[in-house]
C-alpha cells in the first residue's frame, strides 16, 4: 500500500481511541496522529514516565494515560475502565495494539557454557507480549467496543500490529517470529467474528522500523545486512487509513521502506 496517498480523517473526530504499548515507538507515532484528527486517545503503557510526558504534550483535553502491564488481564482491563471513563464520550470506537517487544538475537545450539553443561532456560517475555498480551486486549476490546457499550452508529475498529515476521522467516529469532505468526492466526479468525458485534478487525504488519524497541545489537546486525527501514510516520498514517474506513474489514496492510513504495 501507499500510506503516504491523501486521507480523510474527518470521521475520526470525537471517536474514542484506546492504544497499548502507546507512549513511545510506534504506539506514540498512533496516539499523535489520532489526536491531530481530533480523536481522544487513552495511552496505555508499562512506562508512566514516558505515558506522562506523552499526555502533557499532546494535552489532557486530547489524551489521558493508564499504566499497563499488557501481559496481566486485571491490568489490561484497569486500562479499558479508564479509557472509557476519561474518555468525553464514555465509551471506546478504536483499539489499536503497536507494541512490539524487541527480537532478541538467538545464538545457535548449544547455547550452553560447556557441551556437559545443561541448556539455558529461554526467555518468554516475547512470546507473553506479543502473543499473550494481543489475546486479552482482543477479549477486552470485544466486550468494551460492542454494540450493547457503544452506541456510535461508525463501525468500531480493533487493529493489530502484525509484522512481516508473521509472513516470512526471520532467523535468529524464533520467539518473535512464532509470536507474530500467532498475532495473524488471531487476527484472521476474529476478522471472521467481530463483524457481527458491529467490529472490524484488521492489522498492519511493518517490516523492520527503527524506534527505541529495536534493540542495539539487532540494529547493528541489521545495519551491517544492508536493510532499510520503514518510517514510523507511514505506519501511523496506515493505522489511520485503516480507522477512517468504516468499510474495511479482515486486512493487513504491508509497511516498506520509502524506496520501495
Amino acid at each position: 500500500v501507499q500510506p503516504r496517498a491523501d486521507i480523510d480523517t474527518s470521521s475520526l473526530k470525537g471517536r474514542s481511541v484506546l492504544i497499548t504499548g502507546g507512549a513511545s515507538g510506534l504506539g506514540e507515532e498512533m496516539a499523535r496522529q489520532f489526536v491531530r484528527a481530533g480523536a481522544f486517545v487513552t495511552i496505555a503503557d508499562l512506562s508512566a514516565k514516558n505515558g506522562e510526558r506523552l499526555v502533557s504534550e499532546l494535552g489532557e483535553e486530547h489524551a489521558a494515560f493508564a499504566q499497563c502491564d499488557v501481559t496481566v488481564w486485571q491490568s489490561q482491563l484497569n486500562a479499558f475502565k479508564t479509557a472509557v471513563a476519561r474518555s468525553p464520550t464514555k465509551q471506546i470506537d478504536i483499539g489499536a495494539t503497536p507494541r512490539r517487544e524487541s527480537p532478541q538475537l538467538t545464538p545457535c545450539p548449544p547455547d550452553a557454557p560447556t557441551p556437559d553443561a545443561d541448556p539455558i532456560e529461554p526467555s518468554l517475555i516475547t512470546g507473553r507480549i506479543n502473543f499473550l498480551g494481543m489475546q486479552y486486549t482482543a477479549k477486552l476490546a470485544t466486550h468494551y467496543l460492542c454494540p450493547a457499550r457503544n452506541k456510535s452508529p461508525t463501525p468500531r475498529a480493533l487493529i493489530f500490529t502484525c509484522s512481516m515476521a508473521g509472513y516470512a522467516d526471520q532467523p535468529y529469532s524464533p520467539e518473535y517470529n512464532a509470536s507474530k505468526w500467532g498475532v495473524r492466526g488471531l487476527l484472521r479468525s476474529l476478522r471472521c467474528t467481530n463483524p457481527t458485534h458491529g467490529i472490524r478487525t484488521n492489522g498492519i504488519a511493518p517490516t523492520f522500523v527503527k524506534t527505541g524497541i529495536l534493540v542495539p545489537d539487532w540494529m547493528a546486525f541489521l545495519e551491517g545486512k544492508g536493510v532499510k527501514f520503514a518510517d514510523k510516520e507511514d505506519v501511523g498514517r496506515a493505522v489511520m487509513r485503516i480507522a477512517a474506513d468504516g468499510e474495511m474489514n479482515g486486512a493487513r496492510l504491508s509497511l516498506v521502506p520509502t524506496y520501495c513504495h
